[in-house]
């Protein structure tokens, strides 16, 4: 992610993973990820998460 905000810090970006001891929603906020899903999730739910981030980035 911060690799990714050098570049270009107005991209709008989506965390996806699996169970982690070491992020979760908050301190992906914390490192500037828009929206965090984890999984299992539907292909319903990770296109509204998209169209979300897309729409208010």
């Amino acid at each position: 992610m911060k690799e990714i905000q050098k570049i270009r810090p107005d991209i709008p970006t989506v965390l996806c993973t699996g169970f982690s001891e070491k992020i979760d929603e908050e301190k992906a906020k914390e490192i500037g990820v828009c929206q965090y899903i984890e999984k299992p999730f539907d292909r319903g739910k990770l296109s509204r998460l998209v169209r979300k981030v897309l729409d208010n980035p």
